[in-house]
């Protein structure tokens, strides 16, 4: 079973209000290579931080799929994509429901990986 240090990439996504927020993340020695809005940046120093936040968050044991006990009209969808090292991935993806961690992850690429946007 792979474990959150074997992770070496990650593809994530929310789309909120018809406004798709794409990011990727690559992990490599001691930074991540981050590709967000179309641009790649590099950030030192915070892997371990990030390894943290997924490991709080429990990325590794979300559900496959999170589904709504309501039908709801506006569509919130979001997913997420870990490649470990061995080349097996772990996807989970949900419409209008999300895990109970899922504010851990998204709060933590709002703020702290949008310094690629500041590059660009």
């Amino acid at each position: 079973m792979n474990n959150i240090n074997q992770i070496k990439h990650i593809y994530f996504y929310i789309t909120e209000r018809m406004l798709r927020n794409e990011v990727e993340i690559d992990i490599k020695g001691d930074y991540l290579d981050v590709t967000r809005n179309h641009g790649t940046c590099r950030i030192e120093g915070i892997i371990k931080d990030f390894l943290g936040i997924l490991d709080q968050a429990d990325v590794l044991h979300w559900k496959e799929e999170y589904k709504p006990d309501m039908l709801y009209m506006d569509c919130e969808s979001w997913k997420i994509d870990i490649t470990f090292n061995d080349g097996t991935h772990k996807v989970s993806s949900g419409e209008n429901a999300f895990p109970d961690t899922f504010d851990l992850l998204e709060n933590f690429i709002n703020e702290t990986l949008y310094v690629c946007d500041l590059i660009d």
